[in-house]
């Protein structure tokens, strides 16, 4: 199924004009400028989410009760978390050198053996994502995705939400090599943190490919997010502006499809999910 709505950037100007005012107000509070990047872009996030629905003058107050209220609920997890510290004991026997060594070959078997299978004949990449098995057997072609496999391109593994701002740091960074402007890296970045949380929600696990494109004169980045989670049973209804799968505190794929040129997502029940969405350079 093809959404393609191409969407000019210029309508998401003031909400990214508002960066600094929120990077000032998560920086008075947090000191980890990862984790300060990462508040900010969730911010961003959720006024986009919200912006059809507010006067442009109050944009601004409801970014800073938005940024007060992520940095409120970190302090809170961050608090909770030292309180049950104490709880945390690993009950695990520790793994011997020699079953250590036996995982070894045995991942190192199973890489050699999935390289020498045609592709036709067997979709590796959706079976390793399907497999919890032959995952873990194989983490080296999984682990692939944490350097870029070929110039231009990064492919990063989606598990967790450490995962998602990897996804989104290194996308931005890629893109950045394309030369996209601030608001537009910005727009990128807050595309890829939407569909990588969405595999870590509702899929589980899943990859991102993140690749600079080119297509006659123009320049552009484009993203492809595949997972093998349940699928998207009503699609039409999740392409729907307004629909979001995180109760109306996210962009969802709807706002997604908004922030991008070009959109296109297919998704089978029980099979999984893929997105591929681009974004061109405005001034080409």
């Amino acid at each position: 199924m093809s959404a393609g709505q191409p969407t000019s950037a210029l309508q998401h100007d003031d909400v990214v004009e508002l960066t600094p005012l929120l990077r000032r107000v998560i920086g008075g509070r947090v000191r980890d400028r990862d984790v300060v990047e990462d508040l900010v872009q969730e911010a961003l996030a959720r006024v986009m989410a919200a912006r059809q629905r507010l006067e442009p003058r109050a944009l601004a107050p409801y970014a800073v009760v938005t940024a007060r209220n992520l940095t409120r609920s970190l302090a809170t997890s961050e608090q909770r978390s030292r309180r049950h510290a104490h709880r945390l004991i690993d009950l695990r026997e520790p793994v011997s050198p020699e079953e250590e060594a036996l995982r070894r070959e045995e991942r190192r078997a199973i890489t050699t053996a999935l390289g020498k299978l045609p592709q036709r004949d067997l979709d590796a990449g959706g079976h390793l994502l399907d497999c919890t098995w032959c995952a873990r057997l194989s983490e080296p072609l999984l682990d692939r995705g944490r350097s870029a496999s070929v110039a231009g391109e990064v492919r990063i593994p989606i598990r967790s939400d450490a995962d998602v701002v990897t996804a989104r740091k290194q996308g931005r960074e890629l893109a950045a090599q394309a030369g996209f402007s601030a608001t537009e890296l910005t727009i990128i970045a807050t595309a890829i943190s939407e569909i990588a949380r969405n595999i870590v929600m509702f899929a589980e696990r899943g990859e991102i490919t993140v690749c600079l494109v080119g297509e006659n004169s123009r320049q552009g980045v484009t993203v492809v997010a595949r997972d093998a989670g349940p699928g998207i049973p009503d699609l039409e209804r999740a392409l729907q502006d307004g629909y979001s799968g995180y109760g109306g505190m996210g962009l969802g794929l709807p706002g997604s499809r908004r922030l991008m040129d070009e959109f296109e997502v297919t998704s089978e029940v029980d099979r999984g999910t893929t997105v591929t969405m681009t974004k061109w350079r405005r001034d080409a």
